[in-house]
């Protein structure tokens, strides 16, 4: 495939994206309009596991939570209509939904990247050690368990210190790898 080839992809993938989340959208406010008029919101979870796995994903979830009383797990693979007197209850808004459009707004314009980076990870694991290590101090830790916490926070900090030399290791000339 040539350049001129795969530029012509790129321009199709966005052009068909925002005609699919217009789609999505269009789908969306139908889904809650019909559970509004019935209490039928099976649909919603098909939507839902018709999308891939993806941030754009979680923003529908959020979005009819947001205009609805429609709750689901997708991983269970259950949907229902939350009560009026649930915590999580928000009444049908037709309207709200029909005019804020799931993929626009400030949760949209977020990047789809990992919550957890490698430095993230290593900056946990070098917290928990500190904060076993506090509650030993403490004296907050069982009298029987205070030998398997030493081991465990040692134990810990050799990850977090193998880890920090594996990433300077790795690191390009001139970038900062994580600090222990």
């Amino acid at each position: 495939m040539d350049l001129k080839a795969i530029d012509s992809n790129i321009k199709r993938i966005s052009s068909n994206a925002q005609k699919l989340n217009e789609l999505i959208h269009t789908t969306g406010v139908a889904i809650i309009a019909h559970a509004a008029a019935c209490g039928d919101c099976t649909r919603a979870l098909k939507l839902v596991q018709a999308m891939p796995k993806s941030h754009r994903r979680g923003l529908l979830i959020n979005w009819f939570a947001k205009y609805s009383p429609i709750g689901m797990n997708v991983t269970s693979g259950k949907v229902g209509l939350h009560k009026p007197e649930a915590k999580l209850y928000k009444p049908f808004d037709v309207d709200g939904a029909k005019a804020n459009p799931f993929y626009e707004g400030e949760e949209a314009e977020k990047e789809d990247l990992p919550d957890t980076t490698l430095e993230a990870a290593n900056k946990m694991i070098f917290a928990v050690a500190s904060k076993l290590q506090k509650a030993l101090d403490n004296g907050t830790v069982a009298a029987n368990d205070r030998d398997a916490v030493v081991e465990r926070i040692a134990d810990l900090k050799r990850i977090g210190a193998a880890a920090v030399v594996a990433q300077k290791a790795a690191a390009p000339a001139g970038e900062t790898a994580l600090a222990a």
